[in-house]
Protein backbone atom coordinates (compact mmCIF):
# COMPACT_ATOMS: atom_id res chain seq x y z
CA UNK A 1 0.00 0.00 0.00
CA UNK A 2 2.93 2.54 0.50
CA UNK A 3 3.73 2.65 -3.19
CA UNK A 4 0.36 2.69 -4.61
CA UNK A 5 -1.22 6.66 -5.46
CA UNK A 6 -4.05 7.72 -6.86
CA UNK A 7 -3.74 8.16 -10.37
CA UNK A 8 -1.33 4.86 -11.21
CA UNK A 9 -2.15 3.10 -13.72
CA UNK A 10 -2.30 -0.64 -13.29
CA UNK A 11 -3.28 -3.90 -15.54
CA UNK A 12 -6.49 -5.79 -14.86
CA UNK A 13 -7.60 -8.99 -15.89
CA UNK A 14 -11.42 -10.77 -15.99
CA UNK A 15 -11.77 -14.05 -14.85
CA UNK A 16 -13.63 -14.41 -18.24
CA UNK A 17 -10.80 -13.40 -20.61
CA UNK A 18 -8.04 -15.22 -18.75
CA UNK A 19 -5.66 -14.30 -21.46
CA UNK A 20 -6.78 -10.48 -21.93
CA UNK A 21 -5.35 -7.32 -20.29
CA UNK A 22 -7.57 -4.08 -19.56
CA UNK A 23 -6.25 -0.69 -18.53
CA UNK A 24 -7.13 0.95 -15.21
CA UNK A 25 -6.28 3.94 -13.30
CA UNK A 26 -6.66 4.24 -9.57
CA UNK A 27 -9.30 6.88 -8.64
CA UNK A 28 -9.72 6.21 -4.78
CA UNK A 29 -7.80 4.39 -1.92
CA UNK A 30 -9.28 4.61 1.35
CA UNK A 31 -7.21 6.14 3.99
CA UNK A 32 -7.56 3.69 6.54
CA UNK A 33 -8.58 -0.21 6.51
CA UNK A 34 -11.38 -2.25 7.18
CA UNK A 35 -12.03 -4.59 10.46
CA UNK A 36 -9.95 -7.06 8.11
CA UNK A 37 -6.72 -4.56 7.46
CA UNK A 38 -8.06 -4.22 4.19
CA UNK A 39 -7.74 -1.12 2.04
CA UNK A 40 -10.52 -0.79 -0.32
CA UNK A 41 -9.25 0.74 -3.86
CA UNK A 42 -11.39 1.71 -6.69
CA UNK A 43 -10.32 1.38 -10.28
CA UNK A 44 -11.67 2.90 -13.58
CA UNK A 45 -10.85 0.71 -16.13
CA UNK A 46 -10.95 1.19 -19.69
CA UNK A 47 -14.22 -0.84 -21.23
CA UNK A 48 -14.44 0.90 -24.91
CA UNK A 49 -14.74 -2.37 -26.07
CA UNK A 50 -17.79 -3.04 -23.54
CA UNK A 51 -16.60 -6.61 -22.83
CA UNK A 52 -16.45 -6.09 -18.89
CA UNK A 53 -20.28 -6.48 -17.69
CA UNK A 54 -21.66 -5.96 -14.08
CA UNK A 55 -20.94 -8.62 -11.59
CA UNK A 56 -17.48 -10.19 -13.51
CA UNK A 57 -14.65 -11.13 -11.31
CA UNK A 58 -11.46 -9.12 -11.52
CA UNK A 59 -8.20 -9.24 -10.36
CA UNK A 60 -5.61 -5.78 -10.45
CA UNK A 61 -1.98 -6.17 -10.44
CA UNK A 62 -0.10 -3.57 -8.98
CA UNK A 63 3.57 -3.39 -9.82
CA UNK A 64 3.77 -6.69 -11.38
CA UNK A 65 7.08 -7.64 -12.19
CA UNK A 66 8.53 -5.23 -9.63
CA UNK A 67 11.08 -7.11 -7.36
CA UNK A 68 12.29 -5.46 -4.47
CA UNK A 69 14.77 -6.20 -1.76
CA UNK A 70 13.45 -6.14 1.19
CA UNK A 71 14.59 -7.19 4.73
CA UNK A 72 11.51 -8.51 6.56
CA UNK A 73 12.38 -9.77 10.69
CA UNK A 74 10.18 -10.74 13.16
CA UNK A 75 8.63 -8.66 15.68
CA UNK A 76 10.22 -10.34 18.46
CA UNK A 77 13.85 -9.90 16.64
CA UNK A 78 12.99 -5.73 18.39
CA UNK A 79 14.54 -5.71 21.33
CA UNK A 80 12.13 -4.15 23.76
CA UNK A 81 9.39 -3.00 21.29
CA UNK A 82 9.19 -2.34 17.36
CA UNK A 83 9.67 1.92 18.80
CA UNK A 84 12.45 1.61 20.21
CA UNK A 85 14.33 0.16 16.83
CA UNK A 86 16.85 -1.87 17.80
CA UNK A 87 17.97 -5.70 16.69
CA UNK A 88 20.49 -8.46 17.18
CA UNK A 89 22.56 -8.42 14.27
CA UNK A 90 25.26 -11.31 13.19
CA UNK A 91 28.56 -9.32 12.46
CA UNK A 92 32.13 -11.17 12.43
CA UNK A 93 30.40 -14.08 14.36
CA UNK A 94 28.94 -11.78 17.13
CA UNK A 95 25.43 -10.82 17.64
CA UNK A 96 25.54 -6.74 17.96
CA UNK A 97 22.56 -4.67 19.40
CA UNK A 98 22.02 -2.67 16.27
CA UNK A 99 19.87 0.49 15.66
CA UNK A 100 17.38 0.08 12.52
CA UNK A 101 14.49 2.32 10.98
CA UNK A 102 11.42 0.20 11.02
CA UNK A 103 9.24 0.36 7.70
CA UNK A 104 5.79 -1.78 6.93
CA UNK A 105 4.16 -3.88 9.83
CA UNK A 106 2.67 -7.27 8.16
CA UNK A 107 1.53 -8.26 11.68
CA UNK A 108 4.16 -10.94 13.00
CA UNK A 109 6.81 -9.76 10.28
CA UNK A 110 8.25 -5.95 10.30
CA UNK A 111 10.22 -4.47 7.12
CA UNK A 112 13.55 -2.98 8.05
CA UNK A 113 14.55 0.04 5.86
CA UNK A 114 18.09 0.14 4.43
CA UNK A 115 19.31 -3.36 5.22
CA UNK A 116 19.04 -4.72 1.81
CA UNK A 117 22.86 -5.96 2.64
CA UNK A 118 21.53 -7.96 5.24
CA UNK A 119 19.99 -11.75 5.03
CA UNK A 120 16.83 -12.35 7.98
CA UNK A 121 18.87 -15.12 9.28
CA UNK A 122 21.85 -12.47 9.96
CA UNK A 123 18.96 -10.65 12.67
CA UNK A 124 18.14 -12.69 16.00
CA UNK A 125 15.07 -12.83 18.29
CA UNK A 126 16.08 -10.62 21.56
CA UNK A 127 15.82 -14.14 23.42
CA UNK A 128 17.50 -16.27 21.40
CA UNK A 129 20.44 -17.95 22.18
CA UNK A 130 23.44 -17.52 19.72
Amino acid sequence: MATLRVGQSVDVSASVYADQRFTGKVTFIAPKSDGSLNFPVEIEVNNSSNQLRAGMYGTAMFGEGAASNTLIVPRNAFVGSVSDNKIFVLKNGKAIETNVKSGRNFGDYIEILGAAKWRSSDCFRSNQLV
